[in-house]
Parts: structure tokens; sequence; C-alpha cells
């Protein structure tokens, strides 16, 4: 088996129960069958870059964190921080975005009527 799969795996389990899906749900958002999802948990298959991308999206942390091995780590703290750093960042982002969007609008609808 190999080890990024096995890696990979765990880490889509941790962030899947953390957040108390079933494999069913999680299936069904990533339009997988829920075997297949569980193969992929066990480590015995792999998943298509366009699922791990669509996965990163939806667990809203970066594509490279599902890769970091959590359970074998000397580092294991530090990576916990850097993944904690890279998902609050993508949070501030996300909501800086959101509300430039909302002050764009409303500066828009200003001139307009003005």
């Amino acid at each position: 088996m190999g080890q990024i799969k096995k890696i990979l795996g765990n880490n889509i389990r941790r962030l899947r129960t953390s957040r108390g899906w079933t494999q069913v749900y999680l299936a069904d958002v990533l339009e997988l069958t829920p075997s297949f999802l569980t193969l992929v948990e066990s480590g015995q298959r792999g998943m298509s870059l366009e699922k791990i991308e669509n996965m990163a999206e939806i667990f809203q942390i970066p594509v490279a964190s599902l890769f970091i091995d959590h359970d074998f780590s000397e580092n294991g703290e530090k990576n916990q921080m850097y993944l904690r750093n890279a998902e609050l960042k993508k949070l501030r982002q996300r909501l800086g975005d959101e509300i430039q969007k909302k002050i764009n609008d409303a500066i828009d609808e200003l001139i307009i009527k003005g």
C-alpha cells in the first residue's frame, strides 16, 4: 500500500470525522460512491487531482495539507499549527474579499444614485 495514499486517506478520515460527516455525505458532495471513499480512506485507492482539489475546497484547507503525515510526524504539533494558520489565512482572505465586494457595491450604488 502506498504511503501517500495512506496519509491522504488518514487525513480525509480525520477531517471528515472532525466535522461529524458520514462517508455517505462526503461521497455525495464529491460525487463519489461511498465504497470508493472507503477505499480511499483506507489507503487502498488514490484520487484524481481534481477530486483532491475539490476535497481541499470542501474542507477549506490548502491542498498540500492533505499530504502531511499527522499521525507519524515527529513535528505533529508544528503541522497542526501550520494547518490552523493556513485555515485562518484563507478565512481572512475570504472575509476580506466579501467585505471589499460589499464596499464596492455600496460605492457603486452611491455613484449611480449620485
